[in-house]
């Protein structure tokens, strides 16, 4: 047997064994899918993947084309497709995940177990069913961290493995902002791997032009497929729905917003929410620090599983020198990148906070995949061949169990039933009820007037938007948001400006609310399916 201090590389058996588990993985993602249209931000996803617009920060682009290509698969309806995405990514990162704590310790029984946790935790299968970007985030970073360990073996003629890598990290900010987190973790390990002492300075420069290159690359994807979606300009796009009616919150004007750069940077940097990153301080990241530990065994992960993980990292970090050096230096990246990725995540305060710890737990189920193979290893150090298999048979099905305790009859259920009843994101989707936000938009569509402009919450905008538009029941529609995020729940200046000129021109205005400060501007009288419709105030 080998050293558990020297892992030797993955084999056919191992890819066999990450694409099962990633198979298995997609397959309990696609039984519990999201079967329909879906509101708030997962609204938004279905309807600009057919209407290719940009969505709200930080614009999604690639995630966008990606998303539409599988719309072309004749399945199920258009926005069940977009959806599909979210499981696709689920399964590539569950694989991914085994072959990353594989990389790590010589068992494979551990790993599995580590990718078992991930698949089973409350966010990673919830956000899996869901039309979103931050699965599919995960699986860019995990197939660039493999490329990477992979590089590393051999830095100076690997090259393509360090060119993909940076092309996946570059390309991946167009999927989601999280991969951000990804880069500066994996930059120091490729600088490190360029200091190997057996490579010459010619071969140094090739490593550092081909990676810098393959990030330009990836980043100039992200770019010109910004560019692309924003040159066709639907009126579905974030930027005509928000961004430019409630212009006045941020302080721009038409002007402004006229220039693609303009709306390049304020989308990408999140002008929204920029208000919500490091907002607090020190005492905010402790705040989000505890609020994050008491999640953790409440929805995430057993007591078992973050015992393992705890194991898992101590290992990592304490391993002697005589382990290879790229073994070393892979371990290194991935406790450091949860670290970094903690440290950063800690400092940002939305709503669905919750949710942009998604990348640490991938990690921490790296961990608990190498803290239970390391635990394995340990018991088979022991010298009778009888016990030693008996015995680690009994250990693993010990920590199989207490991995899956805590979740299993909700688990089960959900996949027995084909519906994640454990589910708690009720303002996406409301799981108990899930033909709602299709019902709700079919009802207010029939009874709004041809080329009305309709004011309306963020949370049934875009499913109101997809059965209009992608659906073409009602295309002459057109629907603006009415208090976006650093509106302080008030309708904007700019968006008062705009029904004003909306009735100066005769077109029907109608709201689901009755919004502050609408009456002070308008006559607001009651009209069908509960909306609301804005006449001009008469004066004397």
């Amino acid at each position: 047997m080998t050293s558990p201090e020297r892992v030797p590389p993955p084999d056919h058996t191992d890819y066999g064994l990450a694409a099962l588990i990633g198979l298995i993985a997609l397959a309990v993602y696609v039984r519990t899918l999201a079967p329909d249209v879906l509101y708030g931000d997962s609204g938004e996803f279905q309807t600009l993947a057919y209407t290719l617009g940009i969505t709200h920060s930080t614009g999604y682009p690639v995630y966008l084309l990606l998303a539409r290509l599988l719309g072309f698969l004749p399945l199920r309806t258009p926005a069940w497709r977009v959806t599909l995405v979210s499981a696709l990514g689920a399964g590539v990162t569950a694989g991914g995940v085994y072959l990353w704590a594989r990389r790590l310790t010589e068992n494979r029984v551990g790993p599995i177990l580590g990718s078992l946790a991930l698949v089973i935790s409350y966010t990673f299968w919830t956000q899996a069913i869901l039309a979103e970007v931050y699965t599919p985030a995960l699986a860019v970073i995990v197939l660039a961290a493999l490329s990477l360990r992979h590089w590393y073996e051999d830095p100076g003629n690997r090259l393509l493995h360090l060119a993909g890598a940076a092309f996946l990290l570059g390309a991946g900010l167009g999927i989601h902002a999280s991969v951000a987190l990804f880069i500066p973790p994996a930059a120091v390990f490729v600088l490190w791997g360029l200091r190997d002492p057996k490579l010459s300075a010619q071969k140094r420069g090739r490593g550092f032009a081909v990676g810098l290159g393959g990030g330009l690359a990836g980043l100039a994807i992200f770019v010109g497929t910004f560019l692309l979606l924003d040159a066709h300009d639907p009126s579905s796009s974030f930027i005509n729905v928000a961004m430019i009616p409630s212009r006045s919150v941020w302080g721009l004007t038409r002007a402004q917003l006229a220039r693609p750069w303009t709306r390049f940077w304020i989308t990408v940097t999140g002008l929204q929410w920029q208000t919500a990153m490091f907002a607090d301080g020190l005492p905010g990241a402790l705040r989000a620090l505890e609020a994050y530990a008491r999640r953790l065994p409440s929805h995430e992960f057993s007591p078992v599983s973050l015992a393992l993980a705890l194991f898992g990292f101590g290992s990592i970090a304490v391993r002697s020198p005589r382990v290879p050096r790229h073994q070393r230096a892979f371990g290194i990246l991935t406790l450091g990148s949860y670290l970094f990725m903690l440290s950063v995540v800690l400092n940002y305060d939305p709503p669905d906070w919750y949710v942009f710890f998604l990348s640490c737990h991938m990690l921490v189920a790296v961990a608990v995949g190498v803290g239970a193979g390391q635990l394995l290893l340990a018991g088979a150090m022991i010298q009778d061949t009888g016990l030693r298999r008996d015995s680690n048979r009994l250990v693993a099905a010990i920590l199989l169990v207490g991995i899956l305790a805590p979740f299993a009859l909700s688990r089960w259920e959900a996949i027995r039933q084909g519906r994640t009843h454990f589910s708690e994101e009720h303002y996406i989707y409301p799981v108990d009820h899930p033909e709602e936000p299709r019902a709700r938009a079919t009802l207010r569509l029939g009874l709004l007037p041809d080329g009305a402009m309709v004011i309306m919450n963020w949370r049934e905008l875009y499913a109101t938007y997809y059965i209009a538009h992608v659906e073409g029941v009602r295309p002459n529609i057109e629907i603006k948001e009415a208090t976006p995020h650093g509106s302080g729940g008030q309708v904007a200046a700019s968006l008062l400006e705009a029904i004003e000129e909306a009735l100066l021109n005769e077109q029907p205005v109608y709201t689901d609310e009755i919004y502050t400060p609408l009456q002070d501007h308008f006559r607001v009288i009651s009209a069908p399916g509960g909306m609301y419709r804005l006449i001009p105030l008469r004066t004397n």
